[in-house]
């Protein structure tokens, strides 16, 4: 289990029970250190994935802490970012970033490759918060402004949309993480209801 510090810009490392592990990084902007780290995510291959949103840009490394390899930097460019907070890696080793003042999301191969982008102002995004992939390759995004999930492809084509501003089951108040699991349930962080809200795949 790896927890992205953010207000002490590093990453910890527990087991499964949460016995600690170890910790990396430090407040900066050279390599493996971090400025208000706020997303992580973990590859197929053990990789770890950190969105280094204080610096704009993506952080890999092995599972012990070792920098691996860097990409991205301040822009509204494709690779570049503004803002990025939640990662999720698939099961085929492809990094999707919540690009989220660039009101996108970026898809990127293992090694940092731009793979292509989708959602923007005004479309389908305003907002993306956090980013998941289920199993078979179907992309959900918490999109915070708006108080609502959106379902996404593997190409990145929209297919659905759910949730409302508001307290009552199945409505939502700044939904700011989502999760997917194996069983094909969505678990939503609805941050401003202090609560977790759970959907069935649709």
């Amino acid at each position: 289990m790896y927890v992205a510090d953010t207000k002490r810009h590093r990453i910890q490392k527990f087991d499964g029970h949460g016995t600690y592990i170890t910790t990396w990084g430090k407040g900066g902007s050279g390599r493996g250190e971090f400025l208000a780290p706020y997303g992580i995510a973990v590859g197929p291959d053990g990789s770890v994935f950190v969105a280094d949103t204080g610096n704009d840009r993506i952080e890999k490394f092995d599972g012990e802490g070792r920098f691996i390899t860097e990409w991205g930097g301040h822009g509204d460019d494709p690779g570049l970012f503004s803002g990025p907070y939640g990662i999720a890696a698939g099961n085929d080793g492809i990094v999707y970033v919540a690009d989220r003042h660039n009101h996108r999301i970026q898809k990127f191969d293992s090694d940092g490759t731009l793979v292509g982008t989708f959602g923007n102002e005004g479309d389908r995004l305003d907002e993306p918060f956090s980013v998941a992939v289920d199993g078979k390759g179907a992309v959900y995004v918490a999109d915070g402004k708006r108080n609502r999930i959106v379902k996404f492809d593997p190409s990145g084509s929209f297919v659905t949309e759910w949730g409302a501003q508001g307290s009552a089951r199945g409505m939502l108040d700044f939904p700011a993480g989502v999760v997917a699991d194996a069983a094909g349930r969505i678990y939503v962080s609805d941050r401003d209801n202090n609560r977790i809200a759970t959907y069935a795949c649709p």
